[in-house]
């Protein structure tokens, strides 16, 4: 299972100075603030700094001083990253939650528990089983979650129960759970966002999106619908449409970190390498240790033909997560239009050692062994077993059919050199640039006329 992954800088300067200079309909958040902090006075919450803390309420809100920016859901486990009296920031949510809707990460098992021993309703057991499902228990989290909708069959706890499903890596059950609590109430946004997840993982990206957009429709306020559509719009090579749905939850929340690391995103594949590298700036002021971010910018200025800066963006991310396989997929890829095989290889041998699902340093190494303009490196037997296991990995991207076209080529197998090629042309999304259109096209026709493809200038078509 894949999970959205997000810390200090200029976050202490801005949002305190935002606090301490709020005018006009600011005003009315600064009043609020000002009379939490005096209930709260005689408990000093600076200890909260660095500490995970566990939602304990249903109704939490972050806040920015002009208004509401996100929910936080019942048992959400955070990150404090700044306190202000009783003001908590959470970066990863890029708002204010106050310490009377959490309960620090150590004391929740205790909190929940004398909830239950208290009032062993089915909505006590149901909040601990939440709580204890983002904990990470998650055997004690659905024994809890059972008893909860073997008692009480709504809409709300079939939801939970669902959410656990997925993440204990069973999206059938978890579909099964969510459908059944749409029955149950067919206006609960929050069942089809959750459905529309747990179909996302199986892969089933156009019923993910109706979902998406059923829950965008009961609740336009939800910007992790936003963000959630927009991955299945990348995955569906639809990258203008992802683009969007990231832009809209940038608005609704501009200090939302992912919002404008993930259009970066969608903007490297539309070749908007300026815009991408604009955004993947604005996504590190917020969370300077975001690695995904790192890795975008990097691409973003290879894309602009600065490879070595790019280099060191690979490896900023590298310092902060020496296990991240994206970093050394990318600067593998560096390395190859560097001309550097060997370390391009040590570098996609190791992306595929830390995540051996993972597509795309499949997919790049058997383009350099296929393609590589220095024959020693070229390796048939080895570029088509690579290439194939990308094609299983990912059969959504038109250029691990290219690089698998390739392979045969080199093999002389033209038949199947010529299909893979055909089909990656076929797969081309609107968004491919005519560059790409072209050499595709001559490809196939180098292959029709039984001449294999060695690299030479090309070697950004198949990362």
């Amino acid at each position: 299972m894949n999970y959205d992954k997000s810390i200090k800088t200029l976050i202490t300067v801005t949002m305190v100075s935002a606090f301490l200079m709020i005018s006009g309909p600011n005003a009315v958040f600064a009043q609020k603030k000002a009379a939490s902090a005096k209930k709260k006075s005689s408990k000093d919450f600076s200890t909260y700094k660095g500490q995970k803390i566990v939602v304990t309420k249903w109704d939490a809100k972050f806040r920015l001083p002009d208004g509401i920016v996100g929910m936080a859901e019942l048992g959400n486990v955070y990150t404090v990253d700044l306190v202000n009296r009783d003001w908590l920031w959470v970066m990863d949510a890029g708002g204010w939650l106050t310490a009377d809707n959490v309960v620090l990460f150590d004391k929740a098992e205790e909190f929940f528990t004398s909830k239950v021993k208290k009032d062993p309703t089915p909505q006590a057991y149901f909040e601990r089983g939440m709580a204890r499902l983002r904990m990470g228990d998650i055997e004690k989290a659905m024994i809890d979650l059972d008893e909860a909708v073997t008692k009480g069959k709504t809409a709300e706890f079939l939801n939970g129960r669902g959410i656990a499903h997925l993440e204990n890596e069973d999206p059938k059950k978890a579909i099964a759970d969510h459908t059944a609590a749409i029955r149950v109430n067919p206006k609960m946004s929050a069942a089809y966002y959750n459905r529309g997840n747990a179909r996302r993982v199986m892969g089933l990206f156009d019923k993910a999106v109706s979902d998406y957009n059923l829950a965008i429709h009961l609740n336009p306020e939800n910007g992790r619908a936003y963000i959630n559509r927009g991955l299945c719009w990348n995955k569906k090579q639809e990258f203008e449409r992802a683009k969007a749905d990231f832009g809209k939850a940038s608005k609704m929340n501009p200090k939302w970190p992912l919002a404008y690391n993930n259009r970066a995103e969608a903007e490297n594949r539309l070749r908007q390498y300026d815009q991408a590298l604009a955004d993947c700036n604005l996504c590190l002021k917020l969370n300077p240790k975001m690695v995904w971010a790192m890795v975008n910018k990097g691409n973003a200025l290879r894309g602009l033909g600065k490879v070595d800066e790019a280099m060191a963006e690979y490896e900023k991310a590298l310092k902060i997560d020496e296990d991240f396989a994206p970093a050394y997929h990318n600067r593998g890829s560096a390395y190859a239009e560097k001309g550097e095989y060997v370390r391009a290889i040590r570098d996609y041998k190791k992306s595929i050692e830390l995540d051996d699902n993972y597509a795309y340093p499949h997919n790049g190494w058997a383009w350099l062994l296929a393609t590589c303009p220095q024959e020693d490196y070229r390796d048939e037997k080895q570029a088509i077993a690579l290439a194939e296991k990308a094609c299983r990995l990912n059969s959504r991207e038109w250029n691990h059919f290219g690089t698998l076209a390739a392979a045969y080529a080199l093999k002389g197998d033209w038949e199947r050199a010529i299909k893979a090629q055909e089909q990656a042309i076929e797969m081309l999304p609107d968004s491919a640039s005519d560059e790409e259109e072209k050499e595709c096209n001559d490809r196939l026709a180098l292959y029709k006329t039984k001449t294999a493809f060695p690299e030479e200038k090309t070697a950004s078509l198949n990362k």
